[in-house]
């Protein structure tokens, strides 16, 4: 049978009433209601399945970010040498993700005792650190 909008064909150009069905009388909700569960049944799917990532903005995000910056010593202004023995104590590594305002190649992989930091060059060639980019 041919359902043309969830509806037996004929039923669309008001050939077949819903008693009138061929092999089914008094059927017709039957279809309609296939036609809402193929509908529904999709979208409560993707709605869970969505549902279930969570907010990226959660509060226990917000949390560990703010403690991993906290731990983090102060290193804006230092010089990369200075900058690296200060993190070290700290037992942190720092890597260099933007030169002169060019960002530099690095891979994507989390390291969470990883601080990477911008920085600048200065006349005299030494290279100071500018800004904390991330973490990790």
């Amino acid at each position: 049978m041919l359902l043309v909008l969830g509806k037996p064909a004929g039923a669309a150009t008001g050939d077949l009433g819903r008693d009138e069905l061929p092999g089914a009388p008094g059927r017709a909700p039957c279809y309609e209601r296939a036609m809402h569960a193929l509908i529904v049944a999709p979208v409560i799917a993707l709605t869970l399945a969505i549902s279930a990532c969570g907010d990226d903005d959660s509060p226990d995000d917000a949390a560990t970010e703010e403690t991993a910056a906290a731990d983090v010593p102060d290193v804006i202004g230092d010089s990369v040498e200075d900058a690296t023995a200060t993190l070290e104590e700290a037992g942190l590594t720092l890597r260099v993700v933007r030169r002169d305002g060019e960002d530099v190649p690095g891979t994507m992989d989390f390291v969470e005792e990883r601080v990477n930091v911008a920085v600048e060059t200065q006349d005299d060639g030494t290279e100071v650190v500018t800004e904390v980019v991330s973490t990790g």
